[in-house]
Parts: C-alpha cells; sequence; structure tokens
C-alpha cells in the first residue's frame, strides 16, 4: 500500500493542481462585463456576479426626496470590450425617481482623482429616466454634453445607464486630465429644476476604481492565455504521469 501511494502523490497532486489553477484562472480576469442598457433588464448584472461597488443607508434623503429618490445601493461595471464604463442604482420604492422628468440618477466621477468631485475636470453622468435623456456634465455643472437614450433604462426600482469612455477626458474640455483610468466614483439623485441640481440622496465617500483601458485589457488577455496554456499543460502532464503510473503498477501485479 506504501508503495502505490508513492507511485501517485507525484501525478495526482500535477493533475489536482491543474484543476485548481483552471478553475482559479477563470475567475482572476473577469474584469469586462456584458451589460445591455436598452433591453428592460438587469438580470446580467447578478447573472455575472457583478459586486455592489457602494451601499447607502435608506430613509436618508433630503431637500423634498421621496423613498423613489432613496439610494440603497449601487454597481459600476467596465464592458463593451473595456469602451463603456456601466451604473446600476437601486432605489427604496419602484419606480426609481418617478416625480417627474426633472429627477435624475448621478454617477460622480472623480477625473483628477484629488477627492473632490466638483470640479470642472470631473464629470457627472446624469440620466433621466421620466424622458430617457443622459447628459455628460462637467463637475461645476457649467457645461454639458448629450448622451443617446440607448445609454439608459428604468427596471422598476432600479435605474441603469452608462458612459463611452471616449465621452470623456481627456478632450477638448478638459485636455490634460485623464477619466479613462485610476478614478474615484460615488452616486447620487438630484432634481435639476433648478441650478444647480439640488441633491436629494448621495453616497458617501468617493470610491476608487481603475477603469482597464486598451493596453491593461490586452495584458489580461495574455496573462491569460499564457495561464490556461500553462493550466493544461500541468494537467495533462499529470494525467500522464498517472497512466503510466496505473500501467506500471498493473504489470508488477501481473508478474
Amino acid at each position: 500500500m506504501i508503495t502505490i501511494i508513492k507511485t501517485f502523490r507525484l501525478p495526482a497532486l500535477l493533475l489536482i493542481a491543474g484543476l485548481i489553477l483552471l478553475i482559479g484562472g477563470g475567475r482572476a480576469f473577469a474584469a469586462i462585463y456584458n451589460i445591455d442598457t436598452d433591453d428592460n433588464s438587469i438580470a446580467e448584472w447578478s447573472a455575472q456576479g457583478i459586486p455592489v461597488f457602494q451601499t447607502d443607508a435608506t430613509g436618508d434623503t433630503i431637500n423634498g426626496g421621496t423613498a423613489n429618490d432613496d439610494i440603497v445601493q449601487a454597481w459600476v461595471a467596465t464592458g463593451n470590450g473595456g469602451n463603456t464604463l456601466y451604473f446600476l442604482m437601486e432605489l427604496n420604492a419602484s419606480p426609481g425617481l418617478n416625480q417627474d422628468n426633472n429627477r435624475t440618477a448621478v454617477a460622480s466621477i472623480d477625473c483628477d482623482n484629488d477627492g473632490v468631485d466638483q470640479e470642472p475636470e470631473d464629470r457627472l453622468i446624469s440620466y433621466f429616466p421620466g424622458n430617457d435623456t443622459l447628459y455628460i456634465v462637467t463637475g461645476d455643472q457649467a457645461y454639458y454634453t448629450p448622451g443617446n437614450a440607448s445609454q439608459g433604462q428604468r427596471v422598476n426600482a432600479y435605474i441603469e445607464w452608462s458612459v463611452d469612455l471616449a465621452q470623456l477626458p481627456p478632450d477638448s474640455q478638459t485636455p490634460g486630465v485623464d477619466c479613462r483610468n485610476q478614478v474615484g466614483i460615488r452616486f447620487g439623485t438630484g432634481d435639476n429644476s433648478t441650478f444647480p441640481a439640488t441633491v436629494l440622496d448621495e453616497t458617501q465617500p468617493l470610491r476608487g476604481w481603475n477603469i482597464p483601458t486598451t493596453v491593461n485589457i490586452k495584458e489580461l488577455q495574455a496573462r491569460r492565455h499564457v495561464a490556461l496554456a500553462s493550466t493544461l499543460f500541468v494537467a495533462l502532464m499529470g494525467m500522464l504521469l498517472m497512466g503510466a503510473s496505473a500501467f506500471a503498477f498493473r504489470r508488477t501485479r501481473s508478474r
């Protein structure tokens, strides 16, 4: 019995190691997700295991906000080949942000990552579910550019919206700031009937988010291919050695 254990120990460990690498390797690079903001569904967020980014206490709205404006939790994800940033917000009552067309869901991006998100170089990704419009607004709310309707939707108590990285700095307004890499993000709901918009609820504090660049994605893909090849090689060697050991053991017993 001792001889049998020694004979199978190395190949068995190699096979187990290969399987662990194969299972674990698929999770290490799950940074890019498939999300559709124009399908009347948010099921892909839970189906792909996208983790909650921020939570917020309920019942803490201000300035006349209601449960329909009250943030419960929010998510962030990168998708579309790394070219789009997606946001999802859950409100405390359904339908979310339903009072009028001035209600907006906001993902506030601290583009220069200095802990302040209300400066000209920052961006507010503001989606209005009442009339299905999206705007990319400077942090000081002085300038804005329109998005398109397919970049957002309301699904019961959830608001889902997105911004293409090409719509973020560096751009003509803020050429010296990179809003497509390491940034800070938080969420808010607001009433845009006044200027500046009135805050109804917001998450605290700003939380860091690393947006994968095209270079990052290529590096991740290359690393994944190398890891997969190494995993398959280790598992194959384990299987071959186990087969050879089993054959040798059968020959020994037949003598």
